[in-house]
């Protein structure tokens, strides 16, 4: 088995790899399971082993051998092993995932009719859920796919930007879209449309990525965290908030490549899931500017209400 390796030209290898070790103290499992070959201090290592040091200091970029190519996506060295001592990271308990699934019912009864449309409805990993679920419990629910791109799981083919010119206003009781908001050019536009297709009472869920890899690229433009999902899907486009959140605590460093001030330090707060449930108001009527277009700019005194960016996080505080 040949390996290849490469270091950093940032740093020296031994102090990058001291800082490096020191960090990854905090957050790598595997580091327990080692036997006393490593101490850390204020200093950095005290004591340690060079082929372990070397290890943790150097990028795998090639590795083979009779069973395959090697996987650096589930080398324990790399990615670290999950345990308790992550949630150090982040708040716990973790906030509950929301479960549309119990929720349904809740909202629409397995007895009456109900519309529901899906943005993103193509299959890419598996077919929709939502589909499936309505098929097997609603027998009198009405389900309409709508993706930008022809396939398996899409009734109708349309840009989500613009979805009112195929569907009817206040038309849906449900607009349902998972895991597409982050691969929208404007979000803001998307959120517009689905208030003019749904019902007054009816419901929008939407599950997106706060913390998570590019993917699908070029069309791959924001994240976003709960709060953000709140300000899309806010009072003067007409919704009242349900319920928002974000779930999938995640672990995460800088890289060995970041900046020497950086690499290996860890990285707090990430989640892989947001989410936002929200109910079309009974009573709504739009803010809109002189061209008949919602206006942004006057919603945005009712989006932050009485709250303000931290005063105290500046280096004179």
């Amino acid at each position: 088995m040949e390996k290849y390796w490469r270091t950093s030209h940032h740093q020296p290898l031994a102090s990058r790899s001291s800082r490096c070790l020191q960090n990854l103290n905090l957050i790598w499992p595997p580091l327990t399971l080692l036997p006393n070959v490593l101490k850390f201090g204020n200093s950095g290592i005290i004591n340690g082993d060079a082929q372990i040091i070397q290890k943790f200091s150097v990028m795998l970029i090639n590795d083979t051998s009779e069973t395959g190519a090697y996987d650096k996506y589930n080398d324990p060295w790399i990615i670290g092993n999950s345990s308790e001592r992550d949630r150090a990271f982040y708040p716990f308990p973790v906030q509950e995932h929301f479960n549309l699934w119990s929720w349904l019912p809740s909202a629409f009864p397995r007895d009456r009719p109900f519309s529901a449309v899906e943005l993103g409805s193509r299959s890419v990993c598996a077919q929709s859920p939502l589909k499936t679920h309505m098929q097997t419990l609603y027998p009198r629910g009405k389900y309409l796919g709508i993706d930008i791109h022809p396939g398996d799981g899409v009734d109708l083919v349309s840009d989500i930007h613009c979805i009112s010119n195929v569907l009817a206003g206040e038309s849906q009781d449900l607009v349902y879209s998972g895991a597409v908001f982050e691969h929208l050019a404007m979000p803001w536009v998307a959120a517009e449309e689905v208030s003019k297709v749904l019902k007054p009472g009816g419901y929008a869920v939407i599950f997106t990525h706060f913390s998570f890899s590019e993917h699908e690229m070029p069309w791959h433009f924001f994240q976003f965290n709960h709060k953000g999902l709140e300000v899309l899907f806010c009072k003067k486009l007409g919704f009242e908030l349900i319920d928002s959140g974000k779930a999938m605590p995640m672990i995460g460093r800088f890289a060995f490549d970041a900046p020497p001030s950086h690499a290996g330090q860890p990285i707090g707060n990430l989640y892989c899931s947001s989410w936002i449930v929200a109910r079309k108001s009974l009573d709504f009527v739009p803010v809109i500017d002189k061209y008949g277009n919602f206006d942004w700019r006057k919603a945005l005194p009712s989006v932050i209400g009485d709250t303000i960016y931290p005063p105290d996080t500046g280096l004179s505080s």
